[in-house]
């Protein structure tokens, strides 16, 4: 590292110079082959733009590394995805849409009823064999229990639980509780164990959402277990058991990220 080293001992006077120049080789040196490669790489595809004139040696660490400015939890919930929670998502969705489109218009060249339509009651004329008022099949044809609009009961309910706000769910309103009452530290741990990174984008944890990143979601991973919660670095997601009462969150979620949150057996 320097001059006649092999041969220098290290002494409480030129210490301070052996730190220097090991740090120097570390950094430098030591990876100096390995760091020519990526400038040329990186030149060739940003040397004829204005990068150069219009970002500064900060903004561009921040740009690469993450911004190490206090975490922004509101921000964070003010841009998260939810999967499971409440809405029908992907092509469940479509599917439901496709359907309803297709009864919608299945009528249109037949000659009769849609099949399952809610029939109209009918009184006898009185020349029945019994002289009695018949009475319609109750239902709409489904075998199912009719509601006063004519769907089913399990048509209310899917209903019902589409129009729940996610964010309104004891489990998730349990979560970001658990993470506001999280230290600086187990927060940032909590951001790595889902993201892969103790630091928040440039612009804050509010712009985690397209096109500039992968939003970050908090996906139900089934209903109420044992089992700790896990998570897709890649896409940022979270997948959260539904756990009842909601107050487990806070224990498993702490236990899985202090475990957890190096992932991949790294240290």
């Amino acid at each position: 590292m320097i001059p006649n080293g092999a041969s220098t001992n290290v002494t409480s006077e030129n210490r301070e110079d052996y730190v220097d120049a090991l740090c120097d080789y570390r950094l430098k040196e030591a990876v100096r082959t390995q760091f020519d490669r990526f400038a040329k790489g990186f030149w060739r595809v940003l040397g004829q733009s204005s990068i150069e004139r219009v970002v500064e040696a900060e903004e561009l660490r921040v740009m690469v590394q993450g911004d190490e400015a206090p975490l922004d939890w509101a921000a964070l919930q003010d841009v998260c995805a939810y999967e499971g929670f409440g809405e029908i998502h992907g092509e469940e969705s479509d599917g439901a849409e496709d359907s309803s489109d297709s009864d919608a218009t299945s009528d249109s060249s037949g000659d009769g009823p849609l099949f399952g339509a809610v029939t109209e009651p009918r009184v006898a004329d009185g020349d029945g064999a019994d002289g009695a008022a018949s009475t319609p099949a109750e239902g709409n044809g489904s075998g199912a229990a009719a509601t006063p609009d004519g769907g089913t009961a399990a048509d209310a309910a899917a209903a019902a639980r589409r129009a729940r706000n996610p964010r309104d769910v004891p489990v998730v309103k349990a979560l970001w509780a658990a993470v506001s009452a999280f230290d600086d530290a187990l927060q940032r741990d909590f951001l790595m164990f889902v993201t892969g990174s103790k630091t928040a984008p440039m612009g804050g944890l509010g712009a985690l959402r397209p096109p500039a990143h992968a939003s970050f979601k908090i996906q139900r991973a089934g209903p109420d277990s044992d089992a700790l919660p896990t998570s897709h670095t890649c896409f940022n997601t979270l997948l959260l058991p539904e756990y009842d009462p909601p107050s487990k969150v806070a224990k498993l979620l702490e236990y899985a990220v202090r475990e957890g949150h190096e992932g991949f057996a790294l240290e």
